[in-house]
């Protein structure tokens, strides 16, 4: 999944605001650092297993760019008790079986009928612990991921995205390419992403998440007798992420219909307590600058504002599109009314709507136990385990006021440089 995607959907993960209270998950930590986040749905029908590593391209050295994404490939080609791989055996009984990596993270995900929950912790278990990484697999899934780096990165819009994160996290490698490098790739061996396994799959950088229809007293033995077996490892130093130098204006030259742009600024950390109100503002913002640059100055074709939560710094990301004689009033519009929001506010209205936008996204999203696995592990693997009860985040989203959008605003966007990244045709 692409960042640009994946962030879409935190917004929607973030963006708590049900009437109906729900149950707080399950959170248990094993004896050798495996954390499991279990949210029992008797209603549901499937069940999601999802496992977190908590291990991306940040966690990468220079000479390691890509080996994230190359174990993302590799873990389900084959384990000790499921030889011919995860999705062999998964498929036959009508599972749903990915993985994605990340800048911050790596998960695998199994979506199975309930009957079949056991079976998919139990091979994912497997699949994660005992992986083969045979010199077969290694080389077949080599050429699939440089294939897909090259049509990423032929795509105008991933092209966009990626120079805008390097851009604004420049100096630290939460600006990393998720993908990786095709130079480190190329040459990767057995032997090298083999040890990038042994350092940064342990068990303290493991959340399991599981939602759905299930016995939880099952499947919380059968995660101790499996990921709870797992070799207690030292874990890795954390990266630095100071971000050195950010900011500033980049063109971009590309064959596009319409300019493209990125811009924002570098918000808080996930463990701020600045995170909800962050979310809000994004929505609150997105509503009027398509009130007022798409509806009535017709400046805009589209608009999307959103955050990306990470760890150390978010990314507070607008993304618009317009025509090419628009591009100095677009920008500005854009910049304008943030600097509106900081000098006057915004009304009651405003933020009412937003809260019922969210309730809208989130009450969709917890219609499926995917993304309520998702949810809670993302939450849980950083620290967030009060986000992850939904009555706490109800209680904290029901308390935002207008003042918080505002101060928000003064408190990032005044602070931080900016951030604008534009693709037209023929460049500047």
């Amino acid at each position: 999944m692409k960042k640009i995607v994946l962030a879409l959907c935190l917004s929607a993960m973030f963006a708590v605001y049900v009437f109906a209270q729900s149950k707080p998950p399950i959170i248990k930590t094993y004896e050798n650092g495996i954390t499991a986040v279990l949210a029992p749905d008797r209603n549901s029908t499937v069940v999601s297993v999802q496992a977190f590593i908590r291990t991306g391209a940040l966690n990468e050295k220079q000479s390691q760019l890509g080996l994230s994404h190359f174990l993302e490939h590799l873990i389900f080609k084959g384990s000790a008790n499921y030889p011919q791989g995860l999705s062999f055996y998964l498929e036959q009984v009508g599972a749903f079986v990915n993985a994605e990596t990340d800048t911050r993270y790596t998960r695998y995900m199994i979506d199975v009928e309930k009957s079949h929950a056991a079976d998919a912790v139990r091979m994912l278990a497997d699949s994660i612990a005992n992986p083969l990484f045979s010199q077969k697999d290694v080389d077949i899934e080599r050429n699939i991921i440089l294939s897909e780096l090259n049509m990423r990165r032929a795509w105008p819009a991933f092209k966009l995205a990626e120079k805008f994160i390097e851009t604004a996290y420049g100096g630290s490698p939460l600006g990393f390419s998720a993908g990786g490098s095709k130079d480190i790739v190329e040459k990767a061996s057995r032997r090298e992403i083999f040890d990038f396994y042994q350092t940064h799959y342990i068990p303290e950088n493991i959340v399991v998440s599981v939602a759905g229809n299930f016995d939880v007293s099952q499947i919380d033995k059968l995660i101790n007798s499996t990921f709870g077996k797992m070799r207690k490892m030292p874990t890795p130093i954390i990266p630095d992420l100071t971000v050195r130098k950010s900011g500033g204006n980049v063109y971009l030259k590309e064959e596009v219909f319409e300019v493209m742009s990125l811009s924002g600024f570098l918000g808080p950390s996930i463990d701020s307590q600045d995170i909800i109100a962050a979310v809000a503002a994004g929505s609150v913002l997105n509503n009027l600058l398509e009130d007022n640059l798409i509806n009535k100055r017709n400046l805009l074709y589209s608009v999307s504002v959103y955050l990306d939560a990470s760890i150390g710094a978010s990314l507070f990301y607008i993304e618009t599109s317009y025509e090419a004689k628009n591009m100095t009033a677009a920008q500005r519009g854009v910049r304008e009314t943030i600097e509106n929001i900081i000098a006057n506010g915004i009304s009651q209205k405003d933020l009412d709507r937003v809260k019922i936008a969210l309730k809208t996204d989130i009450e969709t999203a917890l219609q499926y136990q995917a993304l309520i696995a998702y949810r809670n592990g993302f939450f849980t693997l950083f620290g967030r385990q009060d986000l992850a009860d939904i009555n706490v985040y109800l209680d904290k989203t029901e308390k935002l006021s207008r003042s918080d959008i505002a101060d928000f605003f003064r408190k990032y966007y005044l602070s931080a440089a900016w951030t604008n990244v534009i693709m037209r045709k023929g460049g500047k």
